[in-house]
């Protein structure tokens, strides 16, 4: 995580409460490394999906959040998920 160090989280869960665990074990870990996380996605230097591949409306709204990031040049953004 060196290199995330510091670095400021948007995350967004999508789909089943499997996902919501797993993105509070993320926001967790992501806790531990210093990594500042914010509910505002314009603040946020990395942005992590975390999605639902067996919800077709998760996998929908994931491609969606994604593509509102395409044009953005200073944001990484990132998709986890189950499948």
């Amino acid at each position: 995580m060196g290199k995330l160090y510091n670095k400021t989280f948007g995350v967004i869960s999508l789909g089943c409460d499997k996902n919501r665990v797993d993105t509070e074990k993320l926001l967790g870990l992501l806790k531990t490394h210093n990594c500042k996380l914010t509910d505002d996605l314009s603040k946020a230097q990395i942005v992590i999906v975390n999605t639902c591949a067996f919800l077709q409306s998760a996998r929908e709204e994931a491609i969606q959040m994604v593509s509102n990031f395409l044009n953005e040049e200073d944001i990484v953004v990132s998709t986890t998920g189950k499948i």
